[in-house]
């Protein structure tokens, strides 16, 4: 699963508190799976895509682990 991935799309309206910790737990979630970077583009605004690169993981040689 190795490059950029689009995660989630966050549809709009979403109460600030509830917003924040979604994208919080969203960001950890991705972070503990491996996830080298992770942010949000709102090109699509008024919604938000979570993003995420993952760096591919090999498990010996030639071999990548999910």
């Amino acid at each position: 699963m190795a490059g950029t991935r689009k995660i989630v799309t966050v549809h709009s309206p979403v109460p600030e508190a509830a917003l924040n910790a979604l994208l919080t737990g969203i960001e950890d979630a991705l972070h503990s799976s491996g996830a080298s970077r992770v942010w949000i583009d709102g090109t699509g605004s008024p919604d938000m895509v979570v993003m995420a690169d993952f760096a591919p993981r090999t498990g010996g040689p030639g071999e990548e682990r999910p």
